[in-house]
């Protein structure tokens, strides 16, 4: 995740995002509470999120 200052309107409110930079993870593959609820609610939109973030933690 960025911490620039310059991202998209979304990123600047979402709360996964907020999530993971308060945790101080470089990726949510790597929450130590993957999949949580949030993430769960946005897998069940992007259900391909979900297979790419599992592929990360597999490696």
């Amino acid at each position: 995740m960025s911490d620039s200052p310059r991202i998209s309107y979304y990123c600047a409110v979402c709360g996964i995002r907020k999530c993971g930079m308060e945790k101080g993870i470089e990726n949510y593959a790597y929450c130590m509470d993957y999949p949580c609820e949030k993430l769960s609610e946005l897998f069940a939109v992007y259900p391909k999120a979900k297979e790419t973030l599992d592929r990360i933690r597999q490696k």
